[in-house]
């Protein structure tokens, strides 16, 4: 925890930390972290690291630069200050300014101009629904039927069969009773078993 204390005291404490369920973030120290420091800690959906596809294709996208990168800072330096689509860089998104590299700029664009964050989320969302009809059909997309606590379902990663407990506060995720105890697992990862007659009328009422 003691990196992640040195982020939070360089850029203050966030209101909500998202992680993957790495054993450093699924532990009790973890949690008494999350409570000490008042924020609240989300963790991705298990196996399934689509669910947080922002944090793992931008941590691609540094290890490949690292990679081909002499020098690995100008390399870190070059990404933060090229533009992203919304028409900023990390580093005026993040500090409100420009970085001075080693191209030629006028001292008046490193003047500090916080940008309109409610335009850049705008845009953000625009972009994203334009892209999101495209990868659907793409890739033959659909959406799934969501579960009910009691249903029966075929665990596809454990190969085998649990029981829905409940439905997990993340997005397309459900707690699972099975024979290896309670896990959390994306929709994507259950398939429903069909219920008799006798097991519907009984979790109907």
């Amino acid at each position: 925890m003691t990196r992640t204390k040195s982020m939070f005291a360089r850029h203050g404490i966030p209101e909500t930390l998202i992680t993957d369920n790495g054993p450093q973030f699924s532990c009790r120290e973890m949690e008494h972290f999350a409570k000490e420091y008042c924020f609240e800690h989300v963790t991705s959906s298990p196996r399934y690291p689509q669910s947080n596809g922002e944090v793992e294709r931008a941590v691609r996208t540094v290890k490949d630069l690292l990679k081909k990168a002499s020098d690995p800072y100008r390399a870190l330096l070059a990404y933060r200050t090229t533009a992203l689509a919304n028409g900023y860089s990390p580093a005026q998104l993040l500090m409100g300014r420009r970085l001075r590299t080693t191209l030629p700029m006028l001292p008046e664009a490193l003047q500090p101009c916080v940008p309109d964050l409610r335009q850049v989320r705008h845009v953000e969302r625009e972009r994203r629904l334009r892209q999101t009809e495209p990868f659907n059909a793409r890739h033959r997309t659909r959406n799934l039927d969501k579960l009910l606590p009691g249903h029966s379902v075929w665990i596809t990663d454990a190969k085998a069969q649990g029981t829905v407990t409940s439905v997990h506060q993340t997005p397309r995720s459900y707690v699972i009773s099975g024979p290896h105890g309670t896990i959390r697992r994306n929709r994507s990862h259950l398939m429903p078993i069909p219920m008799s007659e006798t097991q519907t009328e009984l979790q109907l009422t």
